[in-house]
């Protein structure tokens, strides 16, 4: 259900991305976008693409979820059914 969830304000790493320069990045999720998540990583904000990256939510112990299953505007992925 994380596909639902709010994004902003979780900590988030990112697992594999096809930017493999973005591996490893750890931080705060500050913004989000159709297609992209922005994390602040130590006051450096880096933009992630959702397509093509696996992300690990630290949430109820980590959820790992593939960024094209966020992949709608925040406002109408919170409302879809999958």
């Amino acid at each position: 259900m994380l596909h639902k969830h709010e994004l902003i304000g979780l900590e988030a790493e990112v697992i594999s991305s096809t930017c493999s320069n973005l591996v490893g990045f750890r931080g705060t999720v500050v913004d989000e976008t159709k297609n992209t998540v922005v994390i602040e990583v130590k006051d450096v904000e880096k933009t992630v693409p959702k397509q093509g990256t696996l992300f690990r939510f630290h949430i109820d112990g980590g959820v790992d979820i593939e960024g094209a299953r966020l992949l709608h505007r925040p406002e109408d992925r919170t409302k879809r059914a999958r």
